[in-house]
């Protein structure tokens, strides 16, 4: 039997799941991976008993990767210059290694280029200040009942068609809102989710219409089939964005991000550019495009190092089947 190394949301998954106290053998039937898969993973890549962190186990997976697969090459002048010259554009030593590799040019690992930095760091070097901060732990959250009220005619995630899972087609999407400061401005982000490209744009002000009009009007000449959003009352036109854009917009259970995967990892990277407590209102259109379009040309690893832009517009090939 040959065996088959779990894939980067396969990872993120896990750790969804033994945040919820999943056992083992239900990750592994929802997955479709063995228990001794699962059990394997948690041992090698966990940092500690009882605790395991999707994005870190998959940096432990590619570290050690790395350093059975990485060969002693000579660095040149060259080689450098671009590579800090990218480290300043905001690439990441990962998409760096990866982009040269899809790309054919020459061999290195993220660890080295990790390395380099260090070193430029301990020489009195600026190179460690690209590297992204680490995230802060998500605070748990009530488990109680939802009192936000609900939404009229909700259609929940769990009618949604199985095929949406498996990211095979494209013209499913995911949206949320994410709230600047005083949670009087805000964003409406919106992911597709084969290819991960993202439409990232802000309603005239808080209200249910004002989102409702800024989502039809981002996604009106896009294809589109199904919309995946949390529970926000901003959230509460969902009908008139249906019938509009012809599409069918489900639900997602109460306080479980991680059914919008896509959706939640593309807003911790929009969160670098726009840190918390930033006060959307003073944007202009043009800086929220620019980042935007930043990310939908941002190399990701998940996607073979295609961008998302590449794939959605087909001049690359969708990624493999993945959660």
């Amino acid at each position: 039997m040959s065996y088959t190394h779990l894939r980067q949301q396969e990872r993120y998954a896990i750790g969804e799941y033994r945040r919820q106290r999943w056992s083992i053998r239900r990750i592994a039937e929802e997955l479709d991976r063995s228990p001794s898969t699962i059990s394997r993973e948690l041992r090698r890549n966990g940092e500690k008993p009882g605790f395991y962190d999707g994005e870190r186990a998959e940096q432990e997976a590619a570290s050690r990767q790395s350093r059975r697969s990485s060969r002693p090459w000579k660095l040149t002048e060259r080689m450098r210059r671009e590579i800090e010259r990218r480290l300043y554009s905001g690439e990441s030593p990962d998409i760096i290694a990866g982009r040269s590799t899809r790309a054919g040019e020459a061999m290195i690992s993220h660890e080295w280029i990790y390395q380099m930095i260090y070193r430029d760091r301990a020489d009195g070097g600026r190179l460690w200040q690209c590297l992204a901060s680490k995230r802060k732990r998500r605070k748990k959250r009530s488990r109680g009942a939802d009192t936000r009220g609900q939404l009229v005619n909700r259609v929940m995630i769990t009618e949604r068609p199985a095929e949406v899972d498996t990211r095979v087609r494209r013209g499913d999407w995911e949206g949320d809102s994410i709230v600047g400061r005083g949670t009087q401005s805000r964003l409406v982000s919106m992911v597709e989710r084969q290819s991960r490209y993202l439409r990232l744009v802000r309603p005239r002000d808080r209200s249910a219409d004002a989102t409702a009009d800024a989502i039809i009007t981002a996604l009106h000449s896009e294809v589109i089939t199904t919309l995946t959003v949390d529970n926000g009352k901003e959230f509460a036109r969902h009908e008139r964005i249906a019938t509009t854009l012809t599409a069918t917009v489900y639900f997602a259970e109460p306080y479980s991000s991680w059914q919008r995967g896509s959706n939640e990892h593309l807003n911790g990277m929009i969160r670098r550019y726009f840190p918390k407590g930033t006060d959307f209102s003073t944007l202009s259109d043009a800086e929220i495009e620019v980042v935007q379009n930043r990310l939908n040309n941002r190399p990701r690893k998940l996607l073979g190092y295609a961008t998302p832009w590449e794939v959605y517009s087909g001049r690359a090939h969708p990624p493999p089947v993945a959660l």
